[in-house]
């Protein structure tokens, strides 16, 4: 065998030897990362594990030709920026996904034109859609899709990045003059709390691979809303709509012992301030048309390729947690390469 043995041979014997339960006694597949005591299975698969470690002479390399195969559930911030229009200073931006794709740090699967009946070019393992929040990817069949992509080891892992646009009617009501009232934030924050534990719970009957729950963006702080002109009022209720809807959001992680990657703490770093400084770069968090640098696409809604790759260092390090994976997050001089942007950063001490 030679002496490297691939990560990926070693998630690939794991998965053979039996399925992975998902719930609140989440175990890892790897020694020395549970959270409770080991049962037969666990122990089983922790001798595989080191029986496969002395033949390859104790040494571990990840395979890079066998990147961890990914799947997403979300909306417009996973599936790409088809039909959306781009940043003079982006002009071909990326979302996260797609950087982890084209660096070959995660594999969503093959790129088609309609998979699975979906309206646009995509990845066949994201299942979003613009415009999509629980119910439509309910009603679509994503979720019992990546259930059972999960169950057929087709894929390692899939990523929940889904709730944004449950929230759609209170921006509606805002732009028509109506009042939003509480019972209306009440019902739609019930409703995101029924769809998303339905969607974790048909994940988890997958009995296999790892479930990462996102939280979601603090889009109220993005340039589009920002140009709305809500009134203080108006604008503190969609903001505790959606920290509440975060709260729900990692209840239903707790519960179920699933990890999660806090987007919403990302997003309130990265968004509070006027800029943003990406090694020697200064960003601006907002967009206008004349802007050198922008964090955003000319929507004012979607991250540019920067902020996406600041996306993507979110999700990694979980990833490399619950796979046993050792994945790289994307450098300053990555992320400002693939935005198209020379790294400014000066010189270390002593260089050139």
């Amino acid at each position: 065998m030679g002496p490297f043995l691939s990560t990926g041979i070693i998630r690939a014997a794991l998965r053979c030897h039996t399925a992975q339960p998902v719930g609140p006694a989440r175990r890892s597949i790897y020694p020395g990362q549970s959270p409770g005591k080991s049962g037969l299975g666990e122990r089983v698969q922790q001798a595989l594990v080191l029986i496969l470690i002395l033949l390859s002479g104790g040494v571990l390399a990840q395979d890079p030709a066998q990147p961890l195969r990914l799947g997403v559930i979300g909306d417009s911030l996973s599936t790409g920026y088809a039909g959306i229009a781009w940043s003079s200073t982006d002009p071909r931006p990326r979302n996260w996904v797609e950087l982890l794709a084209s660096s070959g740090r995660a594999d969503p699967g093959p790129w088609q034109d309609r998979p699975e009946g979906r309206q646009r070019p995509g990845f066949a393992f994201v299942w979003a859609a613009s415009g999509a929040g629980t119910a439509e990817i309910l009603a679509a069949g994503w979720v019992e899709a990546a259930a059972q992509a999960l169950a057929a080891g087709r894929i390692e892992a899939v990523a929940v990045f889904i709730g944004h646009d449950d929230f759609r009617a209170l921006l509606t009501a805002r732009s028509i003059g109506q009042v939003v009232s509480d019972g209306v934030v009440d019902s739609l924050l019930a409703d995101l709390d029924g769809r998303f534990s339905q969607i974790l719970n048909r994940l988890g009957e997958a009995r296999r691979g790892r479930i990462l729950v996102h939280t979601l963006a603090e889009w109220q702080r993005t340039p589009f809303i920002r140009s709305l002109g809500l009134n203080p009022d108006e604008y503190r209720r969609l903001a505790n709509a959606v920290a509440r809807a975060n709260g729900i959001i990692r209840a239903a992680a707790r519960r179920r012992g699933l990890a999660v990657v806090d987007i919403e703490r990302l997003t309130h770093s990265v968004l509070g301030g006027a800029t943003l400084r990406v090694g020697g770069l200064v960003v601006e968090t907002g967009y206008s048309a004349d802007a050198s640098r922008c964090c955003f696409i000319a929507d004012g809604m979607h991250p540019g390729t920067l902020v996406s790759a600041l996306i993507a260092n979110q999700v990694i390090p979980v990833l490399n947690a619950e796979c046993g994976t050792a994945i790289p997050i994307f450098s300053p001089a990555e992320s400002l390469a693939a935005a198209g942007l020379a790294d400014l950063s000066p010189p270390p001490e002593g260089g050139p």
